[in-house]
């Protein structure tokens, strides 16, 4: 069990890690443009195929592959072309089947902080080779880290195949694609809303304030996740999920009308991240879909990941510069809206019996020793 724990930590981080070093050594927004794309192609063809072991261990060697060379010709002419396809396909093919793999042996009484040791496991990771670089000025760095972590990825399988990992048929069924299509539009629509953010923000006030902004959010990411995996899983899923949105959207609002709030703008975003990557990435799809369902959904979630990467090279190829009270007013009320979305047509994921039985056991325990004391 912790070495296929392992296996999806040292997968994970690699997959963000390379996500953060390609925008930084290809920064050209065309090439990103389509290089996002390609991904989701292959998320979605990853998302439907009927996995086996070699397909795994062929794409953990191309990923092997794929940072030796980056590493070891870093600085030379490699066709951008070439390496962004290779990305592509290394991030995407196989993340919703690792995903769904990493998730299915969790239950509803633990999803919410299985997902948290995932999202916490790769901010370390994120965190850590950040401060390398910024104390070596590197770039081998983080190609030294990727290379580390396929390596250990690959190890780890000696002992445990990923594939053999236990699972657990702990799930609620919706009816209709509506519910869905709820998830994936609010979602997407968060992601997007964020990359015009992020994007306006960094044109605005530089990239050392983004730089500090981020630097702030992985440092509040190591609290926020654990606490928020707990409270999911202690209290429910779409408490958390609403409260994100209006959270996210009462900061929106608070830029527009106060320059001086962009001061809680760290604060707002890694809060908000933080649930709503632990829901959207890890516990939602597993918590509405059976075992052999959840490869799909889990591309439907990892989808809008990339468009909403997708949309930040869109407006730095079209030079498009939005200012503070044009776009965070429409921002603001969009996040309201989803949130009313939410409400109406997403129910809650966590079945309230899983909540009432876990506080019968409590209160026994608590009768137990109250009863002890006595005696």
């Amino acid at each position: 069990m912790l070495a296929q724990r392992l296996y999806f930590i040292f997968e994970l981080g690699w997959l963000y890690l390379m996500m953060l070093f390609l925008q930084f050594a290809y920064p050209q927004a065309l090439v990103r443009l389509w290089a996002e794309l390609a991904t989701c192609a292959f998320i979605a063809v990853g998302g439907v195929l009927s996995w086996r072991p070699r397909y795994l261990r062929l794409w953990d060697l191309l990923g092997l592959l794929l940072s030796a060379v980056l590493l070891f010709q870093v600085g030379q002419a490699i066709p951008t072309e070439v390496v962004r396809v290779l990305a592509a396909f290394s991030m995407g093919f196989a993340l919703p089947f690792v995903l769904s793999t990493a998730m299915a042996s969790s239950t509803f009484n633990d999803r919410g902080r299985t997902g948290a040791l995932f999202g916490l496991s790769v901010s370390l990771v994120l965190a850590l080779s950040s401060i390398l670089y910024v104390a070596l000025r590197e770039p081998r760095v983080y190609l030294l880290i990727l290379l580390a972590l396929k390596l250990l990825a690959l190890a780890s399988t000696v002992e445990a195949s990923p594939l053999k990992v236990g699972s657990s048929h702990n799930y609620i069924a919706v009816r209709g694609r509506g519910v869905l299509a709820a998830l994936f539009l609010s979602w997407l629509a968060f992601l997007i809303a964020e990359g015009v953010t992020s994007y306006s923000i960094e044109v605005a006030y530089g990239g050392s304030f983004m730089a500090i902004s981020r630097a702030i959010g992985m440092g509040l990411a190591a609290v926020f996740f654990p606490l928020f995996g707990y409270l999911m899983d202690r209290y429910g899923r779409r408490v958390l999920v609403l409260a994100s949105y209006l959270i996210i959207g009462l900061g929106y609002a608070l830029i527009s009308a106060w320059e001086e709030a962009l001061m809680l703008y760290p604060v707002f975003e890694a809060s908000s991240w933080c649930v709503l990557t632990l829901f959207f990435v890890f516990v939602v799809w597993s918590d509405v879909a059976p075992l052999e369902a959840r490869t799909r959904l889990y591309a439907l979630g990892s989808i809008p990941v990339f468009l909403g990467r997708f949309t930040m090279a869109l407006l730095e190829h079209l030079g498009v510069v939005l200012k503070r009270h044009e776009f965070y007013p429409f921002a603001s009320l969009l996040m309201f809206l989803i949130a009313v979305m939410l409400f109406f047509f997403v129910p809650e994921t966590l079945p309230s019996r899983v909540v009432e039985r876990r506080r019968l056991a409590e209160y026994v325990e608590r009768a137990k020793k109250i009863r002890k004391s006595y005696r």
